[in-house]
């Protein structure tokens, strides 16, 4: 929640819109914090949201050699032309990915999760 309320002052200057579209800070935190509740309760692929631990960053990058050392595995793809690795993280190894992102503060925060079915605020 910590990142998720640091985070949430870009939605002030449009810098981070969810599904492209502007977003109040306010309006972000309710979605994490809802995304957050719903996960504790287990399925999460409802009518409530979904989120998928995994990171993705550009070829080459220093998270890349990480997860290698955590034994994850990863794969490379192309993002709007750009190499890009993609780590993908078990649901039961969420205490590894949490560790892992905040290692990488670097990394812009739409990079650390694959997110999906929230509504509109």
């Amino acid at each position: 929640m910590r990142m998720a309320v640091s985070y949430a002052g870009d939605c002030d200057g449009g810098s981070l819109q969810p599904h492209g579209k502007h977003s109040t800070p306010e309006a972000y935190i309710r979605r994490i914090r809802r995304l957050i509740e719903q996960s504790r309760l287990g399925d999460t692929k409802d009518q409530h949201g979904f989120w998928y631990p995994c990171v993705r960053v550009p070829a080459g990058h220093p998270a890349v050699a990480d997860a290698s050392a955590l034994g994850l595995a990863h794969r490379d793809e192309s993002y709007y032309g750009s190499p890009t690795t993609i780590v993908d993280f078990p649901k039961d190894r969420l205490a590894d990915y949490f560790a892992f992102i905040e290692r990488h503060r670097d990394l812009w925060p739409w990079r650390f999760a694959k997110v999906g079915g929230l509504r509109q605020s």
